[in-house]
């Protein structure tokens, strides 16, 4: 059996595909009165996530000690709080 024009697949060349210019934009909220914790205000175990992560100017920690950068989305972090790190020295 010969190929024709038609049963070929076209070339790479061939193909054209456009791509439609996208724009990202980060969301950006103002972090709630309730979430800006005082040192006063601290758990232990917040207190040694922020001397553990003196690096991180602000960081989201759950109430079980996870840590999660400023960008994580919501989905992910879940009921997390953020804090500024009373430890973080530029």
């Amino acid at each position: 059996m010969r190929k024709t024009k038609e049963n070929q697949a076209p070339k790479q060349e061939d193909v054209k595909v456009e791509v439609a210019p996208v724009e990202v934009a980060e969301a950006k909220r103002p972090v709630e009165k309730e979430q800006k914790e005082k040192d006063e205000d601290v758990s232990p175990v917040v207190d040694k996530c922020m001397q553990l992560y003196k690096n991180l100017p602000e960081m989201y920690i759950s109430e079980s000690g996870f840590v999660y950068v400023k960008g994580t989305p919501p989905a992910m972090r879940g009921n997390a709080k953020l804090y500024k790190n009373i430890y973080y020295k530029q």
